[in-house]
């Protein structure tokens, strides 16, 4: 099992890191199976709990998780989602209009109600 994972783990390059702590990192990777983007998060802690759950749900709200490792550390490959994340489509609009708050707030709770 050791080489199956070396090997799906070799197909991914890192395009750029999005953001390195002392427990995790993430990055933007590219799959040279398929030429598509996918994000990679490792984290120091065992999170296979929470990520065996997350990978049985089946939302439009959450990424899809393509890849789970379990070694020294825990390894994510997800799908990875263009667009604008909430705080920057704040900062290019400034001010939101009630309706478009509410349209974003009712997403939102609809991603969470998933997670629920």
């Amino acid at each position: 099992m050791k080489l199956a994972e070396d090997y799906i783990l070799s197909t991914y390059q890192v395009q750029r890191v999005l953001q390195n702590t002392s427990h995790s990192e993430v990055a933007l990777v590219r799959s040279s199976l398929d030429d598509k983007l996918y994000i990679r998060k490792c984290y120091e802690t065992d999170k296979r709990t929470i990520f065996h759950e997350l990978r049985q749900i089946d939302s439009p709200y959450l990424p899809k998780i393509q890849h789970l490792f379990f070694t020294d550390c825990t390894v994510v490959i997800e799908e990875y989602v263009t667009g604008k994340n909430l705080q920057e489509y704040i900062d290019e609009r400034r001010i939101l209009s009630k309706d478009l708050f509410l349209r974003i707030f009712d997403q939102i709770l609809l991603a969470l109600e998933v997670l629920h």
